[in-house]
């Protein structure tokens, strides 16, 4: 795929600066299984663990299937933030490590969330540049993202919770 040349060279850049550490030989899967919470449903409902598929291919069955996720990232205070990515590609090291490949969407305007349509407005980056991707333990997903192109722009679609806490911990980007 035309992006896995610029996967790679993130991959080298990022294993270059000591970010990733995994440990070789690596295994390459263009999807990957995970449970995810629901959070929508209360911490006893039996079907709040869900079993999904994420993709990163050009086409499944004749579809697109090129998943995006929702992730959580850490930063060194302590606090999180939420970003929005792109699947290109899942690893697991020698050590059983799970790692998934991503091509970051930025946040398109000044606000966090688009003033017409009320939802986070982002534009994913281009594809030909290693800093439009990085790699990161699969552990990060916090969940799948629903987006919506219009024009040259993705809208993330997110129900009133996700969205509050969207906007709680991304507060300080604005």
């Amino acid at each position: 795929p035309k992006n896995q040349k610029w996967l790679t060279k993130a991959i080298v850049r990022d294993i270059n600066r000591g970010i990733i550490t995994w440990q070789e030989p690596l295994v390459y899967s263009p999807s990957m299984k995970l449970t995810l919470v629901n959070k929508q449903l209360s911490k006893k409902d039996p079907r709040r663990l869900v079993l999904q598929t994420l993709r990163a291919m050009n086409q499944f069955h004749g579809k697109p299937a090129r998943d995006n996720v929702k992730v959580e990232i850490a930063d060194g205070n302590g606090t999180s933030r939420y970003y929005f990515a792109q699947c290109e590609a899942f690893f697991q090291d020698s050590k059983g490590e799970i790692y998934v490949g991503l091509r970051w969407y930025d946040q398109a305007g000044p606000d966090i969330i688009d003033s017409t349509v009320l939802l986070p407005r982002l534009k994913l980056r281009p594809h030909d540049q290693p800093r439009s991707y990085s790699v990161l333990p699969a552990s990060c997903i916090h969940n799948g993202a629903l987006l919506m192109a219009s024009g040259g722009h993705h809208y993330a679609i997110m129900s009133p919770r996700e969205l509050k806490e969207y906007i709680s911990f991304n507060i300080a980007e604005a």
